[in-house]
């Protein structure tokens, strides 16, 4: 075989090879470089509950003002002194973050945050409309909906209720900021537009359990499995 026909198939191939493994994944929200050139975060949340699926995907780019952050499907997290809250809901199935799911807004916070596993809390809203039929429908307690993870309790110590653990954080992200001045300044990745915020790189983790809640029929017996997972990559508001 000619040495120069050789040495050209394996440069094409090495070419083909490159081309494949460089393949642009950005669909995939969590493998989305935050602070692109044009400065717009993607986040999203990804929730189960009980077998029905809830998930936004959004872009900062739709948020013009604290307003449309507070008011529309939400996905952001704050800070308590090192206790971080994030809120999650879906209140508007027009607006463009909304993907799949009912109304839904519940909250997770993460005791003493860290990389990796961490301990914390989860909170169903009570007045939600979804969750009350619901849960409901389960024999569950709606207007108070109590629970503990990982096995069915009789009597829990009151440290176990609304508990959970192995909330699993990969990525703690960066803060975000309000530009200075009048009118506010550039924003350093947006040198074009100044926006309301300078948005920081996102917050991803992750949980999955069964909790068991508390019985309509008897309020000192947990005994009724929930199986929640949640899969997010949150905007971090400024402190």
């Amino acid at each position: 075989m000619n040495l120069n026909n050789t040495i050209l198939k394996i440069t094409f191939l090495f070419f083909i090879v490159t081309i494949y493994s460089c393949k642009d994944d950005s669909t995939n929200p969590s493998n989305t470089n935050n602070n692109s050139p044009s400065g717009s975060v993607q986040y999203f949340f990804d929730i189960e509950i009980g077998g029905v699926q809830h998930k936004i995907e959004g872009n900062t780019k739709d948020i013009v003002n604290s307003s449309t952050l507070i008011s529309n499907n939400q996905c952001y997290q704050i800070n308590n002194g090192g206790n971080w809250t994030f809120q999650f809901s879906i209140t508007d199935r027009s607006a463009p973050q909304y993907t799949m799911g009912e109304n839904i807004s519940l909250i997770l916070a993460t005791d003493n945050t860290k990389l990796g596993a961490n301990t914390g809390s989860l909170n169903f809203n009570i007045s939600n409309s979804y969750f009350k039929s619901f849960f409901e429908s389960k024999n569950i307690e709606a207007g108070l909906m109590r629970f503990v993870e990982g096995n069915a309790k009789d009597r829990p110590d009151p440290s176990e209720i609304n508990s959970i653990s192995d909330i699993q954080l990969t990525d703690l992200g960066t803060p975000s900021y309000i530009p200075s001045g009048i009118g506010g300044s550039p924003c350093p990745f947006d040198p074009n537009n100044p926006g309301y915020y300078c948005w920081g790189e996102t917050v991803k983790g992750s949980y999955s359990g069964t909790l068991y809640f508390m019985s309509k029929d008897d309020a000192y017996n947990y005994n009724i499995p929930v199986n929640v997972s949640l899969k997010f990559a949150a905007l971090r508001l400024p402190y």
